[in-house]
């Protein structure tokens, strides 16, 4: 079951950069809820850890990569500067695809946030925040 976890910045957030993006005060994220929270609920959340370095270079090497290689098959086919964009086109198109195909069947799928406790009352709220 999945769920959606508004999150309210507190000054503790300041060094964690984890919803650095957003300008409001507050951050909607999509989450797994394992413990069966319902809407209203206070709940600890474990935040993703960031995707790693080889997710990055896979978005932005292998279409890189591919777009070249399409140059190079078409100027060894001795094939015209339309044709050979055309080849270069192809390859960055084919490589973004697989760039997508990979985040959304790999990474996506553990690189999930995760519901991991319902905070029952104010006083464990405050505990969990003292703790962190």
């Amino acid at each position: 079951m999945t769920a959606f976890v508004e999150i309210e910045r507190a000054a503790e957030c300041a060094g964690c950069k984890a919803c650095a993006l957003a300008a409001k005060k507050t951050t909607r994220l999509y989450a797994v809820n394992d413990v069966g929270a319902e809407e209203g609920d206070n709940v600890l959340v474990s935040l993703a850890p960031q995707k790693p370095l080889v997710a990055t270079l896979m978005l932005f090497l292998l279409p890189l990569v591919l777009m070249l290689s399409g140059i190079i098959v078409a100027v060894a086919l001795g094939l015209s500067e339309p044709m050979t964009a055309l080849f270069a086109a192809i390859g960055i198109a084919v490589g973004f695809l697989f760039a997508f195909a990979f985040d959304r069947l790999y990474y996506s799928k553990r690189h999930i946030s995760h519901i991991t406790e319902i905070l029952n009352n104010d006083t464990e709220i405050l505990n969990h925040d003292k703790e962190i």
